[in-house]
């Protein structure tokens, strides 16, 4: 898998209880002909300042990186988080 993509998972909720890294089109008779782990090595992190404070984290200026960031401010039955769209701005101006 050398030179293949490095996706660093970073999962809440019940999404953390999904094997993500084993996404893929799976067909009937179990065969599966095309998964994430073709194209990608995938990692879990527990948290953000966890990836960020690891001892062998190193970013260079010449790395080549990108982040998705995805924030629910209204999910159905939770109260909705006031401070929810500010942190995910302060959390994309850090990294």
């Amino acid at each position: 898998l050398e030179g293949n993509l490095h996706i660093w998972w970073c999962l809440t909720g019940p999404l953390a209880f999904l094997p993500i890294h084993a996404a893929g089109i799976y067909n009937a008779d179990g065969t599966v002909p095309h998964s994430l782990a073709d194209v990608a090595i995938s990692s879990y992190t527990p948290s953000l300042s966890a990836l960020l404070n690891s001892s062998g984290r190193q970013v260079s200026k010449k790395s080549s990186w990108e982040l998705l960031v995805v924030s629910q401010e209204n999910s159905p039955g939770v109260n909705p988080s006031r401070h929810l769209l500010s942190s995910t701005r302060v959390l994309i101006k850090l990294l």
